[in-house]
């Protein structure tokens, strides 16, 4: 619900948390305290329109979304990988800005073991 409010309020609403629900490597979001965000495998899928500001969706769960989208399409490459993960969200556009929190999930993905991307480039799911 954040996204209702205006940037510097929203920053001093996540700051107010209690320390426990942040995580170091991400402030834009909160994570209850049983999860651990490099452990959990799921992302919320959104109505195309009504998608969540991307700035909002941690980082771990675009590359859950980026996994889900690359195992129903067989493996794919970065930029088909992207939008369809952003349209998993709700997105429809790909401004430069979204781009690169894309980019940022995905990179999150391959470093987390969620995603492997192979000689050919071809980027698949890690199915554990």
């Amino acid at each position: 619900g954040l996204s209702r409010v205006a940037a510097t309020r929203a920053q001093s609403i996540l700051r107010a948390l209690p320390s426990e629900y942040t995580r170091v490597d991400e402030k834009s979001c909160a994570w209850p305290t049983g999860i651990d965000p490099t452990e959990w495998r799921l992302a919320r899928r959104s109505r195309v329109g009504e998608g969540r500001n991307i700035d909002h969706v941690p980082l771990d769960e675009i590359a859950n979304g980026m996994a889900v989208v690359a195992e129903l399409g067989g493996g794919m490459y970065d930029d088909e990988l992207k939008r369809e993960a952003l349209r998993l969200f709700g997105g429809v556009r790909m401004t430069e800005g979204v781009a690169a929190r894309m980019e940022q999930g995905l990179q999150r993905g391959l470093k987390t073991g969620r995603l492997d991307r192979g000689a050919s480039g071809l980027v698949k799911p890690v199915i554990v």
